[in-house]
């Protein structure tokens, strides 16, 4: 798998023949199983270390064979999830689809629908402290559907459309924010699921003051470098599970969603002291890994009451009545959105 994000590449056929033929490093075979409804389309995009393919699919139809050696595949229905069902197991509205790498698979389209089909590679989850082992068990073992809260599979369709609506190359940062956002809405899923695979030892208990110092002490000594998850839990020693637990109970909201607003943050940071005639909202943005700059300047107007733009636009005419003036760029954050308050 290239490490390159690249934007979503689609191709679209007339008929199931060319689409079949299209398709490769697949190992196994599809078979129609219908009369053809309309056009076969399938795109492939890279976020990070995850693969996501989206497709129409314009008729009935099955693949049968083996699945990847090295990753673990996530077949989502993005259309009606009862036109769907992995090896004879129907999917419904809360049903996540899941592969386990070398297993055996029978993915079975009723009639014409949208899918995705999310790749994580295995190496994923080797970060044994971060991801609970019963969670990991679950994507690691299980070859049918797993039943969840249809909330989060709602959430998940959500992240794979915009995401697949993306028409632009990401940054190698932009990429690695795609990816923790698809991991966390994963896992998430997952932890809602109905029955629970845990084995009932857990870590020890931890105390909450502690967490959130030890994530305060490497927030404050950052400076402008984008944080991740990945790097909380790592300081805090404790699960992505626990860390979005500490941070629910505290800030009402999670661990994603706080170092976002750290993320936008230094962006206004980045703007007030980027370069005229050089720096570009797009590009400070990509930066500091967003990737949707719709939704990028929506979220930053409504926590600075401005859009980005006219930030820029603010600091290019400070720049031209004094020019050579140097803005600090860092940020100390101790809990996000207490220094700016929304517009209405």
């Amino acid at each position: 798998m290239s490490p390159k994000n690249e934007r979503m590449q689609i191709l679209s056929v007339p008929n199931f023949e060319q689409m079949a033929a299209a398709i490769q490093g697949a190992n196994g075979c599809y078979t129609l199983a219908g009369p053809e409804e309309g056009n076969w389309t399938a795109g492939t995009g890279i976020a990070g270390r995850v693969m996501l393919q989206v497709g129409e699919e314009g008729g009935a139809n099955y693949y049968e064979g083996a699945a990847l050696r090295d990753a673990i595949c996530l077949s989502l229905p993005l259309g009606d999830p009862q036109l769907m069902s992995v090896n004879g197991h129907e999917a419904d509205a809360g049903s996540l689809p899941i592969i386990r790498p070398n297993g055996s698979v029978l993915v079975r389209a009723k009639a014409a629908n949208r899918s995705a089909l999310v790749v994580l590679p295995v190496d994923l989850f080797r970060d044994t402290e971060r991801f609970d082992s019963g969670d990991i068990a679950v994507l690691q073992n299980l070859n049918g559907v797993l039943a969840v809260d249809p909330r989060h599979i709602g959430s998940l369709r959500q992240l794979v459309r915009r995401f697949a609506a993306t028409d632009y190359s990401l940054s190698p940062s932009a990429g690695r924010a795609a990816e923790e956002e698809f991991m966390a809405h994963i896992f998430a899923a997952v932890q809602s699921r109905t029955v629970s695979s845990d084995s009932g030892r857990g870590r020890p208990w931890v105390s909450r003051d502690q967490v959130l110092r030890k994530v305060r002490d490497l927030v404050a000594s950052a400076g402008d470098r984008v944080l991740h998850v990945e790097d909380l839990c790592r300081v805090a020693n404790v699960s992505e599970r626990t860390l979005r637990t500490v941070f629910n109970e505290t800030f009402a909201l999670g661990p994603l969603r706080y170092l976002r607003h750290r993320r936008l943050h230094l962006v206004r940071a980045a703007l007030r002291a980027a370069h005229p005639g050089r720096d570009t909202v797009a590009s400070i943005a990509a930066e500091f890994g967003f990737w949707e700059f719709g939704r990028f300047a929506k979220e930053y107007k409504a926590l600075f009451g401005e859009l980005p733009s006219r930030t820029l636009l603010a600091n290019i005419n400070l720049h031209t009545k004094h020019d050579g003036i140097v803005v600090d760029r860092k940020h100390m954050l101790t809990a996000p959105g207490t220094d700016a308050q929304p517009s209405k």
